[in-house]
């Protein structure tokens, strides 16, 4: 997961340089000519492929998992547009009895008019709009049903469990609902060593939107397109979209932007780390970020889009902020990712490695990678004194002082936290 600041890096610094000039790493051109980026977007090793992308409703299947959702539109290798979640799980509480009493949904265009068209082509121009939530019966109950591993603290950890039971016969699939799962068909082959549980629930109804006017009230289909030439004003920024409301499978709705990468970008690199970074550490988020973006770009296609816009993935915002420093670092860096293997790496950063850095296996429970291993955060010269693996007696004193690290200055640099026996057996 993405943190919020990555503090004095020198360009790619977050890596071991001994690795980039190796050429273990390469660096991918994705919008040059002769682009070998496949279409459809890759998930990592193990995992099935996602349904789809043509825009068509995916198959349901006979006794679904989650509420049916069409999969996002695949990357294209020329200019990609990522569906960003601005928001999501919105709506009343599964369990209220009443939607009513639930905020409505307020959309409003920067300037001049929006253009709001459903899913059945039934099309709406206002400088605003507020939808309201309603619950609708449906014609028949239906049954979701599946087998549940879980909950992770992360999608990494989530990934790891899914490959495994991939492995085994299952086909897996990665949400969300509140804390990270793995799901798959309730018949699905068990995963050796990893406990599952079976869930099952009844649904008798649907949450969908209505657009109140004083002829009446007009019942919206999913998915609802929304145009705003002059931008959307949503949660104190200004975005280009076009969006889209797309009912989840959890059964509340999302709000999404179709964004280009680029695009995406600045609104992403000034809130990961810092709008007065220097140049070479701003070039380096930006390809940071970039890569990021590719190689979890199936990270919510359970959900219908590709990202979210908070820390479980980067947190983006009005890309309109961006300062000219930002713009120039993503436009200096076009197209660059950072790639092992042909595919985006897992390019995970920080915002204080207290001067060492971990290696992936560390940080989550999966496999590691050659490209991320431990290294001590310092010049040469510094480094040289706290040889790793760390000796238990060199501890108290690299604690002590900063070890010449860098991004010693940062306020996470050196913490502490007490808990008491009671408190630390709960959280175990």
């Amino acid at each position: 997961m993405a943190s919020r600041n990555l503090h004095r890096p020198s360009l790619l610094g977050t890596l071991p340089g001994p690795w980039l000039r190796s050429g273990l790493l390469g660096v991918l051109m994705l919008l040059s000519g002769g682009c070998q980026a496949s279409d459809q977007p890759s998930l990592p090793p193990g995992l099935p492929p996602l349904p789809s992308g043509s825009g068509a409703a995916a198959v349901p299947e006979l006794t679904p998992l989650h509420w049916p959702v069409q999969p996002p539109l695949a990357l294209k290798a020329v200019k990609p547009v990522l569906w960003v979640a601005l928001a999501a799980r919105l709506g009343p509480d599964a369990k209220s009895s009443d939607a009513s009493g639930a905020a409505p949904l307020r959309l409003r265009a920067a300037s001049g008019e929006l253009t709001l068209v459903d899913g059945a082509g039934q099309r709406f121009v206002a400088p605003a709009f507020t939808l309201h939530w309603r619950w609708l019966p449906l014609p028949q109950p239906i049954t979701l049903r599946r087998r549940v591993l879980g909950p992770f603290a992360s999608y990494e950890s989530a990934e790891a469990a899914a490959r495994r039971w991939a492995a085994a016969g299952a086909q897996p699939r990665i949400a969300r609902p509140a804390e990270w799962e793995v799901w798959a068909a309730a018949d699905s082959p068990l995963p050796a060593d990893l406990p599952t549980r079976l869930l099952e629930r009844r649904e008798t109804r649907r949450l969908v939107l209505e657009l109140r006017r004083p002829e009446g009230a007009v019942a919206l289909q999913g998915p609802i397109r929304i145009e705003a030439p002059a931008g959307l004003l949503w949660q104190n920024g200004r975005y280009g979209g076009p969006f889209r409301l797309l009912a989840d499978a959890h059964g509340g709705w999302s709000m999404l932007e179709e964004v280009p990468l680029e695009r995406y970008l600045e609104g992403v690199v000034p809130h990961e780390i810092g709008a007065g970074a220097p140049s070479a550490a701003l070039a380096a988020q930006a390809v940071l970020a970039r890569t990021w973006a590719l190689r979890n770009r199936s990270r919510y296609g359970v959900d219908g889009f590709h990202l979210c816009a908070d820390t479980q993935c980067q947190v983006y915002s009005d890309p309109g902020q961006a300062s000219a420093a930002v713009r120039a670092a993503i436009a200096a860096t076009r197209g660059q990712v950072l790639t092992a293997g042909a595919e985006p790496i897992q390019a995970v950063y920080h915002a204080s490695n207290g001067g060492v850095a971990a290696g992936l296996e560390e940080a989550w429970d999966t496999e590691p990678v050659p490209y991320l291993r431990p290294f001590v955060d310092a010049p040469e010269a510094a480094a040289g004194r706290w040889p790793l693996p760390l000796a238990a007696s060199a501890l108290p004193s690299l604690l002590q002082g900063d070890g010449g690290a860098y991004g010693a200055d940062h306020p996470r640099f050196r913490w502490q936290r007490q808990l008491t026996a009671d408190r630390l057996g709960a959280a175990l």
